[in-house]
């Protein structure tokens, strides 16, 4: 996408999202790390994946994945995307979306014409017209997840179909993550449900990780945060890494809300994510912040009687 870039930079700027200084500090993340502009933005909270996005679609002329579903009335088949492993669909930031006739393949992309994804579509269906729409890094992932999950886990006799319906249903009528459902309704333990994740995001977990990637945990880092937003989300950043890049522990691996409250304090970082399930982060929360939470309770007590 970098031959769009100069006319992104010149949107951004008069569209008012940014000013010549912020833009500036962008550009210089995006060398020092070797990013797209649109994660360098993200992550020294400057913009969002989405109003990004917006401005690449003004540019480039590119339509957005919901908007295409919208006006198309097309439905995604995800079967078309089984011809890629979910790695190879992450690495390079796209997803195989339907077939809008018999020979123009409709496929989400981070980033138009990399030359990459045009290459890998093509090693399958060499005489494929390839239409791109828009999609953020976080919507790619959701469906490379959300097509391997079914796999995962009635392929492989973890689910019966009924049951998969009924936690689906839930999930659309709550908004929780499946995480949270299946181990509540007795389907799946948590670890379990965690495993499947790592399988299919290629985030490792944090129980494998304790007492070899992780010698101690900072809790200062962690009090750097509101822990009723920790709770609410399931999150907990656990250490540095390095100077630039914070091991994060969360749930749910495509939560936004847990990047925001990150760039939000330390602006420019890089995120790892390790895998935790409920049980592990609330307890370390608790553990770490049983005195607050305490003195809120007699503060409640004391001021209903």
């Amino acid at each position: 996408m970098r031959e769009f870039q100069p006319q992104i930079e010149a949107q951004l700027l008069a569209r008012g999202y940014l000013n010549f200084e912020k833009l500036q500090q962008a550009l210089e993340l995006q060398n020092k790390i070797s990013c797209s502009l649109g994660k360098a933005l993200w992550s020294l909270n400057l913009l969002t994946q989405a109003e990004f996005l917006h401005v690449i679609g003004t540019v480039t002329g590119h339509i957005l994945l919901t908007d295409w579903l919208i006006v198309s009335g097309s439905v995604l088949d995800f079967s078309i995307a089984k011809a890629f492993e979910p790695g190879y669909l992450r690495q390079l930031g796209f997803f195989p979306c339907a077939w809008q006739d018999s020979s123009t393949l409709v496929v989400a992309v981070e980033e138009p014409t990399n030359p990459a994804i045009i290459q890998a579509i093509r090693s399958i269906w060499s005489g494929a017209n390839i239409y791109e729409v828009l999609a953020t890094e976080n919507q790619i992932l959701s469906l490379v997840f959300e097509e391997n999950l079914a796999t995962e886990l009635l392929d492989k006799g973890r689910l019966s179909i009924s049951q998969w319906q009924e936690a689906q249903t839930i999930q659309q009528r709550t908004g929780s993550p499946l995480g949270e459902i299946l181990p509540r309704l007795g389907y799946l333990r948590p670890i379990d449900y965690i495993e499947v994740l790592s399988v299919i995001t290629g985030l490792s977990i944090f129980s494998r990780l304790i007492g070899t990637g992780i010698k101690q945990i900072n809790r200062k880092l962690m009090q750097r945060f509101d822990p009723h937003l920790m709770m609410r989300h399931r999150f907990l950043p656990l250490a540095w890494v390095n100077p630039y890049t914070m091991m994060v522990m969360v749930q749910d691996p495509f939560d936004l809300v847990v990047e925001a409250a990150i760039y939000e304090k330390f602006p420019g970082i890089e995120i790892t994510k390790v895998l935790g399930t409920e049980n592990d982060i609330t307890r370390l929360i608790d553990s770490s912040y049983r005195k607050e939470f305490s003195q809120q309770a007699i503060f409640q007590l004391l001021a209903r009687s």
